[in-house]
């Protein structure tokens, strides 16, 4: 945990053990209200290093605005502002 919060991690963290395809401790973000944050880092168990990440920002648009549909369908309401506005943008590419 601690080299996740080192990392920049914050909020809610879910954290899956090494398994025997994977040597790492993979720790994730999964907060789910504005800012709504999903960054993860793979931390080396031995030495404490964090060896990859993906970043949230990184995803394709569509990915994101495909999660803020779902978490404003499922009552998120702080999502409601960023579908509106992820709406209002795709309205506008299409007219």
């Amino acid at each position: 945990m601690a080299s996740a919060h080192a990392a920049g991690l914050c909020g809610v963290l879910n954290v899956s053990p090494p398994t025997k395809d994977q040597a790492t401790y993979v720790t994730k973000e999964n907060t789910r209200s504005w800012p709504e944050r999903h960054d993860s880092v793979a931390v080396d168990p031995a030495t404490g290093d964090v060896t990859d990440r993906a970043n949230w920002a990184d995803c394709p648009p569509a990915a994101r605005m495909t999660s803020w549909g779902i978490n404003a369908h499922m009552g998120e309401p702080a999502c409601h502002a960023a579908m509106a506005v992820g709406m209002g943008v795709v309205f506008a590419l299409l007219v």
